[in-house]
């Protein structure tokens, strides 16, 4: 993976980039608030891609997808000004929502695995038991994520203003 990841275009490129030097001006390189807008543009479209039946994954990476929205806006914060707190702490909450869904995620699959390796009869109960407790919080989340994008995309708008 190294040898095909250090012959990619990509790499190739960034060398070029890196052996060129800085920029010859700081118009040549996109401001906080593009890269951060950029970000937010990508996530908007994850975000709307989702549905109430969106597999796991997907969910997944809408999470990632706002970290790096997030991140963006706090790179951006001097730019944004005073919204900037606003959407960071939205942003904060949709990464909780989608995070509080991938933990029942995960948790599910490593309960499952534990029942796999056991032939204990008083073990299939209390598993039984804890993936509903999963499946539970999982429900949950699905039901709040999309108020918490609600919220978020709202405050992306006010920070463009």
């Amino acid at each position: 993976a190294l040898l095909v990841a250090l012959a990619s275009e990509r790499y190739c490129a960034l060398l070029d980039r890196l052996e060129a030097g800085p920029p010859e001006s700081p118009a040549d390189e996109p401001t906080l608030t593009a890269i951060w807008e950029r970000e937010f543009r990508k996530l908007r479209r994850t975000m709307r891609a989702l549905g109430p039946e969106s597999p796991d994954g997907e969910l997944h990476a809408a999470r990632i997808r706002a970290k790096k929205a997030r991140y963006a806006a706090e790179l951006a914060a001097p730019e944004l000004g005073s919204a900037c707190a606003e959407l960071v702490k939205g942003a904060k909450a949709l990464q909780d929502v989608l995070g509080e869904h991938q933990d029942a995620v995960v948790a599910e699959e490593r309960i499952r695995a534990f029942v796999a390796k056991t032939s204990a009869p008083a073990s299939a109960f209390a598993v039984g038991r804890l993936v509903e407790r999963q499946r539970a919080r999982r429900a949950a989340s699905r039901r709040e994520w999309p108020g918490a994008w609600a919220r978020l995309e709202r405050q992306g708008r006010r920070a463009r203003r």
